[in-house]
């Protein structure tokens, strides 16, 4: 499984992971290094050893889901 994240704006990675946790990582580092609205354009996604890909969250989604993530930390 890997996971990604996209700029849904431009269609570029900002970073593939070979765990949730990490990508979810990223996005309250952009979050609190720089501002919400870095983060805002962006989606979660993984894709199996298929190829199938599922959205795993975007936006502010992302952004809440990443920051409760690291409260369980």
């Amino acid at each position: 499984m890997i996971y990604f994240i996209i700029d849904l704006e431009s269609g570029n990675y900002e970073g593939t992971f070979a765990f949730e946790a990490e990508a979810l990582a990223k996005v309250r580092d952009a979050v609190t290094r720089f501002e919400r609205s870095v983060a805002e354009p962006w989606g979660l996604g993984r894709k199996d050893a298929e190829g199938r890909v599922e959205n795993l969250g975007e936006g502010e989604a992302l952004i809440v889901r990443a920051l409760a993530a690291q409260a369980r930390i």
